[in-house]
């Protein structure tokens, strides 16, 4: 099928960048699991974006690219799974091969993983996509900007964490200086630059500080492309591949941003601002998917079955509310309904169109039993003074599948590392196969932090 893929009712799923966590059981390189995935996202969004390096590099793209029956080359020959292109200094945008031979020249091994002709194999079918939906345009300076500031952020923070050692110490202020010298220069670098440059030899004494502190560069590396389109490229996200200062809410205003901020700087603890778990009574629907079902489902079955299903009302209006707590608390009512809507259609008015205009309508075939006793759950910055009480939503949970929580301020992981993950556990939701956290991503909190 060929069907608009506005930038606003894509996703960026940040666990299928190279160096992410992905949860225990979700085991994304079988290639069936992956090609539920896609089914899956195909229904509450009108395509994936994957970073032209992720593709050439992640195992998981490796596994389904064996698979010539499976979804995978669908997906990228119709623009489901579309690229987000690198742009160089000349205004050229790179092939799939040139991407992989500058992995080549900054880290020989991990090139030697991409299997042979893999790169070329994409090139082809990325040209065919490309016709109708051109890629996403990323430049090297704007994503290093954004990886930067966030990386010296989080070694800032790394630095006043007392339990580190004086050899981690050393190594977190070796990687700052570096860092910090490219920045001041303008040279473009990433995660493999620093592996390569600054990594102990095996037998170093300083190999095991080494892996203490790499986790803090591969949590850098994660969710920067999105960045660099300025909150109009939404990130999906599992609570396993965290998002540590990749906050949310890209028009939020100048006093929910100072929120955001204080919290950052452990305002909490000094009394600024407090964190309040609440749950609203919604009284929504609850459907199920039934995978069985779904798994029978070609990619462009699920396609046409979501377009069947009109899902402009509550992409535009997750779209819209994810801008920040404010916009979410205006818009919160309509998009309840909106997708409570688009799933009612999917329930009992959608159809599978084939290619022979045959109709299979789903109804219970696709949806399990549902019931009307779904609560909402929230998260909520408040600050109090002798002259008013301000408060704004971080995070908003919707107990309906696809939709999962909107982070809406700071990022999912420090907000339920405070709130505690007993209390955050009615976020995860029953939806938790394939669960994600969705957000629009806002770097003017952290590029600040980084800076300073």
């Amino acid at each position: 099928m060929t069907s608009a893929r506005p930038v606003e009712h894509l996703v960026f799923p940040s666990f299928l960048q190279n160096h992410s966590l992905m949860r225990r059981g979700l085991d994304l390189a079988d290639p069936q699991i992956f090609d539920r995935f896609l089914r899956y996202n195909g229904l509450f969004s009108r395509g994936l974006v994957v970073a032209d390096s992720d593709l050439n590099n992640n195992s998981v793209f490796h596994h389904a690219a064996q698979r010539r029956d499976g979804l995978f080359w669908s997906a990228v020959k119709t623009g489901h799974l579309r690229r987000a292109a690198r742009e160089d200094d000349r205004g050229n945008l790179l092939t799939q091969r040139e991407v992989s031979e500058s992995l080549r020249k900054s880290s020989r091994w991990r090139f030697d993983l991409i299997p042979d002709g893999y790169p070329a194999d994409l090139d082809a079918a990325i040209a065919q996509a490309e016709e109708d939906n051109p890629p996403l345009i990323w430049t090297l300076q704007r994503v290093n900007r954004a990886f930067g500031s966030k990386l010296l952020a989080l070694l800032k923070g790394a630095e006043a964490d007392r339990t580190r050692d004086a050899v981690q110490l050393r190594l977190i202020n070796a990687i700052e200086s570096w860092v910090s010298e490219q920045r001041s220069t303008a040279t473009p670098f990433g995660a493999a630059d620093i592996e390569s440059q600054l990594r102990p030899r095996l037998d170093s004494a300083e190999r095991e500080a080494w892996d203490a502190v790499w986790p803090l560069v591969l949590e850098a590396h994660t969710g920067n492309i999105p960045v660099v389109f300025d909150g109009r490229l939404a990130v999906t996200g599992l609570p396993e591949a965290s998002d540590r200062m990749l906050p949310a809410g890209p028009e939020s205003g100048p006093e929910e941003s100072e929120i955001a901020a204080r919290l950052y700087a452990g305002a909490q603890e000094a009394g600024g601002v407090d964190l309040e778990v609440r749950h609203l009574d919604s009284q929504l629907p609850s459907y199920n998917i039934s995978m069985e079902r779904l798994d029978e489902l070609s990619l462009e079955q699920v396609e046409e079955l979501r377009e069947a299903a009109a899902p402009e009302g509550f992409l535009d209006g997750r779209f819209r509310a994810a801008g920040s707590g404010e916009a979410m608390a205006a818009g919160m009512d309509a998009l309840r309904e909106a997708f409570a809507a688009f799933l009612q259609r999917l329930a009992t008015e959608g159809v599978v169109l084939t290619a022979q205009a045959q109709r299979t309508v789903l109804r219970s075939q696709l949806w399990g039993p549902h019931d009307t006793d779904g609560v909402e759950t929230q998260i909520v910055a408040t600050r109090s003074s002798p002259e008013r009480a301000v408060e704004y939503a971080m995070m908003h949970s919707f107990p309906l599948p696809g939709v999962g929580p909107q982070v809406l301020g700071c990022d999912f992981t420090w907000l339920v590392d405070r709130v505690g993950r007993e209390r955050a556990r009615a976020f995860f939701g029953g939806d938790i196969a394939l669960f994600w956290a969705y957000k629009r991503p806002d770097f003017r909190v952290v590029e600040a932090l980084g800076n300073g």
